[in-house]
């Protein structure tokens, strides 16, 4: 519970983008007052306010919960490159009864947002003493939407994906009630959440709140946690060591180029979009054709949309390949554009970190960095650490932002895929300065980007 907005992702025109953020597992409720009957309109109070000013960066929010928030459960906030909302649910938010929807997505029109098992609720059954009005508010989507359940004058389920505006009321009417959820009573104010919330491992679990119950008709849209959240272990990008072969297997889409032999492969058929060693974000898809390559039969490929993201570390110079369902598809390296020969762009890097993204519409099925002969990097990615401790820059970029504050508590909740560098750690150690890293660290930062604190006072004593 903030003051203000829950998970802030806030971006400002002075400082441009702040970059892709994952958000995953997580839990954004009754912010914009405190327990102590504070605030109630005098801020934005959303649950998760996914950007601002305009300024594009694709987030992806997966597996969350927002309900009793002073105005908005997810708002993409002017964000127009807001990438997907999956497996997300959003309760009788609205608080301030001022018309803020559960979802208020509609302002990503660039390529749109991906709402997939998104459920919205509203029952006016708020906690006892709150000091809420409450009501129902239209939700707002603009992008694709697929197995969700969403209200607008009434409400409507989306089974098959289709394509939505501001202001869509398509699919079926529905009729939901409190028996299609676990739980619809929430703890009282003053609750240790952190304790009551949790399993013994640490996952969040808060009792089946507005998680849809097995017995509903809504069983497998929206969030679910009440039997734990186990983080999914990312595969470990291997280093082949002989040449792998091509294949003259017929299919859709054949690549002819010899594959480079070493290297640290990405194959998205097997791998989806986890790797230790590329940091990869963008949406899968497997109705994209057929690739043969390096021996393998290529079926689930990375779509390159306006979102999609992938950066590496390159320990020594050495060549990229990627490889295309499109024989002569495009994409941009380090903002350099390059078009592929048969299928296949090869381009020299130099050592340190580079990004990939998109230039045109394309549909990448596999990746591979070979260090050209001298000594592999390392299969986990790391930043070098500057030798200055600077209070508050978490991700050692040099800046302090919400960034800093997002990567604490993505690091919090999930250790082996958000990793924090031992200069990262010191940096972000601002309250309290040597308790470790804690989520007071993470809203001290979120109170410096709320002008309440000063750079110069980290850390709080």
């Amino acid at each position: 519970m903030l003051f203000r907005s829950g998970w802030d992702l806030f971006a400002k025109t002075e400082t441009g983008p702040i970059g892709v953020v994952t958000i995953k597992n997580s839990i954004a409720f009754r912010n914009g007052f405190t327990e102590f009957g504070e605030g109630y309109g005098d801020c934005d109070g959303n649950g998760f306010k996914l950007g601002g000013s305009g300024v594009g960066s694709g987030h992806i929010v997966e597996n969350c919960l927002a309900f009793e928030n002073l105005h908005c459960g997810f708002t993409d906030n002017n964000n127009p490159k807001l990438a997907s909302l999956t497996d997300c649910t959003a309760a009788n938010n609205n608080g301030e009864g001022t018309g803020k929807p559960n979802f208020s997505c509609y302002r990503c029109t660039d390529d749109g947002c991906d709402f997939d098992s998104v459920v919205s609720y509203y029952n006016n059954k708020l906690t006892d003493g709150l000091q809420l009005k409450g009501g129902v508010s239209n939700d707002k989507f603009v992008g694709t939407m697929a197995n969700s359940l969403y209200y607008n004058s009434k409400y409507h389920v989306v089974s098959s994906k289709v394509d939505v505006t501001n202001g869509y009321k398509g699919g079926t009417d529905a009729t939901v009630a409190d028996s299609d959820f676990v739980s619809v009573k929430a703890a009282a104010m003053g609750t240790d959440f952190h304790a009551a919330w949790r399993n013994a491992d640490g996952s969040p679990n808060p009792g089946g709140l507005f998680e849809t119950a097995s017995s509903s008709s809504y069983k497998d849209m929206g969030y679910h946690m009440s039997n734990g959240v186990i983080p999914p272990v990312p595969p470990t990008t291997t280093q082949s060591t002989e040449a792998p072969k091509t294949t003259n297997t017929p299919a859709q889409t054949t690549t002819t180029a010899t594959p480079v032999s070493g290297g640290y492969v990405h194959d998205f058929t097997a791998n989806g979009k986890d790797s230790s060693f590329y940091t990869i974000t963008g949406n899968l898809a497997t109705n994209k054709g057929t690739v043969n390559y390096d021996g393998k039969t290529l079926t689930q490929c990375l779509k390159m949309e306006s979102a999609t993201n992938i950066t590496f570390n390159a320990g020594a110079a050495g060549k990229l390949t990627l490889v295309f369902a499109e024989t002569a598809a495009t994409v941009r390296v380090d903002g350099t554009k390059y078009t592929a020969s048969n299928g296949v762009v090869t381009v020299d890097v130099a050592a340190g970190s580079h990004t990939i993204t998109k230039a045109d519409t394309a549909n990448l099925f596999y990746m591979v960095y070979d260090a050209g002969g001298s000594s592999a990097p390392d299969t986990t990615t790391t930043i070098p650490a500057p030798s200055k401790t600077v209070y508050g820059d978490a991700n050692c970029d040099g800046k302090v932002e919400i960034a800093d504050a997002t990567l604490i508590l993505q690091f919090l909740t999930n250790k082996d895929e958000y990793k924090l560098t031992e200069q990262g750690m010191k940096n972000a150690d601002v309250s309290g300065n040597g308790d470790g890293v804690t989520a007071q660290d993470a809203l001290v930062i979120q109170q410096v980007d709320a002008g309440i604190y000063k750079i110069e006072e980290l850390p709080i004593k």
